[in-house]
């Protein structure tokens, strides 16, 4: 049961390590963005990163009403045609989001604070900085800290009653 409690704390300290950097447009200074019936709204957001280099974002937006969303970071743009979309481009330590919203209907259209980008190292992309590097270095040190561990977990439950060494003649 102590294995099992060990087991699950180590991947609770380290599952953060596994994602990469999340951020909601609350977190980016966006909040809700509201665009008025047959109008456009373009807002930008700066946001730094640990993650340097070739990074895939995914952006998930959350949004009512009739909008064509166009999203560019740092100089790469894309339409969003789902909820969600992928865009790989440069991270450097400052970075920028840029967000245009067109709403061709007759209603008041919102894009949600809750709405989120996540960035992920690309593969391949300076394995040095990227989070999943860690990962490999901590899962390495515990597959040869936890089997000692578990041997005297199990010696100290298991209490093995030794025989006395008694002298056997070979001839």
């Amino acid at each position: 049961m102590k294995i099992i409690r060990l087991v699950i704390i180590t991947l609770m300290v380290f599952s953060p390590l596994l994602s990469g950097d999340t951020y909601t447009f609350e977190d980016l200074g966006l909040g809700d963005i509201i665009v008025n019936s047959l109008s456009s709204t373009t807002r930008s957001a700066y946001f730094s990163t640990t993650i340097r280099g070739k990074a895939n974002i995914n952006i998930t937006i959350y949004h009512n009403g009739s909008l064509i969303i166009s999203i560019e970071i740092n100089g790469v743009k894309t339409k969003l045609r789902d909820k969600s979309v992928v865009i790989q481009t440069n991270l450097t330590q400052n970075n920028t989001l840029k967000i245009t919203a067109t709403n061709y209907g007759a209603n008041k259209a919102i894009i949600y604070s809750n709405s989120t980008i996540r960035i992920y190292q690309a593969k391949g992309e300076n394995p040095a900085n990227s989070k999943s590097s860690l990962w490999l270095k901590a899962s390495f040190i515990m597959s040869i800290a936890i089997p000692p561990l578990i041997i005297l977990i199990i010696r100290r439950r298991f209490r093995f009653e030794e025989k006395e060494a008694s002298e056997i003649v070979v001839v």
